[in-house]
């Protein structure tokens, strides 16, 4: 093991330390396969978050569209700006905001945070950087379509 991966495993889940780092990726898929091989170094319990597996019945031809959107197909979908189908999560982990939920709360595109709680219908976070740093907030699932 590195000297930097024995230094991030001792200071994972220090703000201070966490809010002077990033890493930076060329593609999103060596960003993700990285995401994967640090999550899995954090000593913590994993939660698994999936995203829906149907479509909108906004179409006159909803009768089909299970034939030609099957979810296999849907989750193999990798949008940018939009996590993919399963979203690991671990206690201890730090993440990166990628919407504006609630200005007010500190809560904005490109926010940092550390999570702190994770539940069957929200993710609780503590953010790192930004105007509001410290308090600890709710993340609610979200609707999106």
């Amino acid at each position: 093991m590195t000297d930097i991966m024995l230094l991030y495993l001792s200071n994972y889940n220090n703000p201070d330390y966490l809010k002077e780092r990033a890493i930076l990726a060329p593609t999103n898929e060596i960003d993700s396969d990285l995401n994967q091989y640090m999550i899995q170094q954090v000593n913590s319990e994993e939660k698994y978050y999936r995203s829906s597996d149907t479509i909108c019945n906004q179409t006159s031809d909803a009768n089909n569209q299970d034939v030609l959107y099957p979810v296999e197909f849907l989750n193999s979908l990798k949008i940018p700006g939009i996590p993919n189908h399963e979203l690991k999560l671990k206690v201890g982990v730090p993440v990166m905001l990628l919407r504006n939920i609630n200005q007010s709360k500190g809560l904005c595109n490109g926010t940092r945070l550390i999570i702190t709680q994770l539940g069957k219908w929200f993710v609780e976070v503590e953010i790192m950087t930004g105007t509001n740093i410290g308090p600890s907030v709710l993340i609610p699932t979200i609707i999106m379509s």
